[in-house]
């Protein structure tokens, strides 16, 4: 302001030129508007140029010069003629009648009037609102009468925001600063005035206002309380979440020291993550919101008495020119993950302390199965051996010349020690049921074969009781398939057994019926009906259960543990199947009245669909025929049995020799080493259980022996009363070749010998 009145006063004493005048008060509206107030340095030259000014004569012309000083005022003129010109601001002079009556060339170049244009045009008009504005009129009126009255210029050096109209309709706001402008003599001229566009300003403060704001309306709003400090560390904003958090106002917090805002016991790890940052900020570095180093978990006091914990994340709040201006920190409230950390810590230990127990009693319980499984297993050797020579000899018993009580004798002994053996093999299938180690092969099979080949067992044990026995085979029932022969056999043996045993009158029948027989698989379903003493319906339920029976009747008439058909469940189960009961069995009243209520057990199986199988080693195909052929040609076989059993030893040689055998006979393994030496064999016949040498370890030690030894690689067939998956796995293991659980009957013992020494043979029957 200071520099106008010396300008003003310099051109009214005629010190300064008015063109120089008009100039330099362009000159220092331009530099206001640039937002910095005149130096004092510029003020002082302005007022050394208007003392240098030469004083013209009286008599003078106001715009004439003398023939000395002409050349110079016109290269002055042009010089700052051309300063205005190349001005991207506007510059405009209006009479005190809001009439232009100068306007630079980027007023026309900005606004879109012509000079001539814009001459005839009131100010008034080129700014928005402006016609209707009142005070901008009342405004310019007094303006008007101050000067008139010989009054200062009042608004010399303000500045006015104004939203300006070009021509095309389009608008932008800018900034004007005006003063007045005197001539030589002191009269007024007019007003100066130059305008600036300011629209990208006020596009940046609004952006910056609307950024304030939704800061403001983001940490007024946040759950998490924001907070900023300056540099002393005291507060200097606190979000009003504060209030929920821990019952202070933000008034209330920001009055407090910042060391009440934290318990005693957090006060420390905050002055050290503090001083950690300082030391970075003395070290030049810049706080930036690094989650590794600038957050701390404090507790903090509550207006109640009360304490939370809260994790305050810490950044550094930075100038434009990266001058640290203070600390801004975010606090969350982590009271309830801290308790839920220490539930969970606790949980934790109990959890290892549970996890230890439980592995002491995992360890335990595998200890107690080992246990188990190694007393089935011997139990399974120490029950078949006896049984294998109870069995085998009443078998060969049998075949004598018996009288009728002779052979009834015979035929009990043999039926109750197949009883007994049937019994064990329950016992060991519950066994491995319940261990997970039952496990299923998938084999082609001729289903029609076993199918038959069980109705006609159980026909056979039917006419015996005087009832009947009836199967129906449904001829859209593939005839191969794949799966597990031998436990479908165990299905079907288990439910007839039942059938014909729970059977005095009437009828047995074995029905295969197909739902769906496709390209690939086929839904089978087989039916066991009888006319039977039936199950109670509160007894249906728990039928398939462990060491259930229809009532305790049946136990003590009928014998049996209860297993039977819980195994039969189970076993469906694993083949993907599904085992019913109804009782009474349906269309029974329909039946003549003979028998009891009756019982159909259902089982309902999806088999793979297969080619007819080709023979191959390993298969079993069913009886298999002893001819005469056969027998010769096994006659020329050598055969070493080892068996350290004597009652078992003459069980096996009177089967072989019954096929045409004579075999030599080694007692352990030792023995059978050193037979093998000699002479080549066919064919060894080894039980697993032996005193000296075991035969996996006979059969380890002749796998190792070396290529010129004569039956190195002989093949070895085990013959063991130990049945547990295991075991079979063991004698594989140990280099045997085929596997022969005891008792050994003469059907298997031929089918292991046609496969290893007449492979060539396919059928036949003993």
């Amino acid at each position: 302001m200071t520099a106008f009145a010396d300008l003003k006063k310099a051109a009214a004493r005629r010190l300064l030129p008015v063109g120089v005048a008009t100039v330099l008060l362009v000159l220092l509206c331009l530099i206001s508007l640039r937002g910095a107030a005149v130096p004092g340095l510029v003020a002082a030259l302005l007022l050394v140029v208007c003392c240098l000014a030469r004083p013209r004569p009286a008599s003078a012309h106001p715009f004439t010069r003398g023939p000395d000083d002409a050349d110079g005022l016109r290269r002055s003129a042009e010089f700052y003629r051309k300063i205005v010109e190349d001005s991207k601001d506007i510059i405009w002079v209006t009479d005190l009648d809001r009439h232009f009556i100068y306007t630079s060339p980027s007023c026309s170049a900005v606004l879109g009037y012509a000079p001539s244009e814009l001459l005839g045009m009131d100010p008034l008009d080129l700014v928005r609102g402006g016609k209707e504005d009142r005070s901008l009129k009342e405004r310019a009126l007094q303006i008007k009468e101050a000067v008139l009255a010989g009054l200062p210029y009042p608004d010399s050096g303000k500045s006015r925001e104004m939203e300006l109209i070009r021509r095309d309709g389009s608008t932008f706001w800018a900034e004007a600063r005006s003063t007045g402008l005197y001539s030589d003599d002191g009269a007024f001229i007019g007003i100066l005035s130059v305008v600036r566009d300011i629209t990208a300003r006020r596009a940046a403060e609004e952006a910056l206002r609307e950024s304030e704001e939704r800061f403001r309306l983001v940490a007024d709003n946040a759950m998490d309380v924001i907070w900023t400090l300056d540099l002393q560390g005291r507060f200097t904003y606190v979000s009003p979440s504060v209030f929920r958090l821990r019952g202070y106002t933000p008034e209330e917090v920001m009055s407090q020291p910042t060391e009440e805002a934290i318990c005693p016991g957090s006060l420390d790890l905050f002055v050290e993550g503090m001083k950690g940052i300082w030391e970075r900020i003395a070290k030049g570095e810049k706080i930036l919101d690094d989650p590794e180093d600038n957050h701390v978990e404090l507790e903090q006091p509550c207006k109640d008495g009360t304490t939370v914990w809260t994790d305050a994340s810490i950044t550094g709040i930075y100038t434009p020119s990266g001058e640290l201006a203070g600390i801004l920190g975010v606090s969350r409230d982590i009271t309830a993950r801290r308790a839920a950390e220490r539930a969970l810590a606790s949980a934790m230990s109990r959890l290892e302390e549970e996890s230890r127990l439980s592995q002491e009693l995992a360890r335990k319980a595998e200890s107690a199965n080992v246990a188990k499984s190694e007393f089935l297993a011997n139990m399974s050797h120490e029950i078949r051996t006896p049984l294998n020579g109870i069995i085998g000899m009443a078998s060969l018993l049998l075949e004598k010349g018996l009288n009728d009580d002779q052979r009834d004798c015979a035929e009990t002994l043999l039926s109750s020690a197949e009883s007994l053996l049937g019994l064990l093999n329950d016992i060991l299938d519950f066994s491995k049921i319940e261990a997970g180690r039952l496990e299923l092969e998938s084999v082609r099979f001729d289903l029609r074969e076993l199918v038959d080949r069980v109705a006609a067992h159980f026909a056979a044990a039917a006419a015996e009781k005087g009832i009947q026995f009836r199967s129906d085979f449904d001829l859209e029932a593939p005839r191969f398939v794949l799966g597990d022969p031998g436990r479908l056999r165990q299905v079907l043996t288990n439910l007839l057994s039942n059938a014909v045993k729970f059977t005095d009158e009437g009828e047995v029948a074995l029905e295969l019926h197909s739902e769906r027989t496709g390209a690939k698989d086929a839904d089978l379903v087989f039916t066991v009906r009888d006319t039977g003493v039936g199950v109670p319906p509160d007894r249906a339920a728990h039928i398939f259960d462990k060491f259930v029976q229809a009532d305790r009747s049946t136990t003590r008439r009928y014998g049996g543990t209860g297993l039977g058909l819980a195994i039969t469940s189970q076993l469906a189960e694993m083949m993907g199947g599904r085992l019913s009961v109804a009782s009474p069995a349906p269309g029974r009243a329909q039946v003549a009245a003979r028998g009891g209520p009756g019982s159909l057990f259902r089982f309902s199986v999806r088999l793979p669909v297969a080619d007819r199988p080709e023979a191959r080693p390993g298969e079993r195909r069913g009886a298999l025929t002893l001819d005469e052929s056969c027998m010769s040609a096994l006659a020329k076989k050598r055969v070493l049995l080892v068996e350290d059993n004597l009652i078992n030893q003459k069980v096996a040689v009177a089967i072989l020799r019954k096929m045409g055998v004579v075999p030599d006979v080694a007692s352990d393994g030792v023995e059978a080493l050193e037979i093998l030496s000699m002479d080549p064999y066919d064919l060894v016949l080894m039980d697993v259980e032996m005193p000296n040498m075991d035969g996996l370890e006979a059969a380890r030690r002749l796998r190792a022996m070396p290529e010129d030894f004569p039956n190195r690689l002989v093949p070895v067939v085990a013959m063991t009363a130990r049945a547990m998956k295991g075991d079979q796995d063991a004698c594989m293991q140990a280099g045997m070749n085929d596997y022969v659980p005891k008792p050994v009957t003469a059907e298997r013992l031929w089918e292991a010998l046609l496969h290893w020494l007449l492979p060539d043979t396919l059928s036949g029957k003993v």
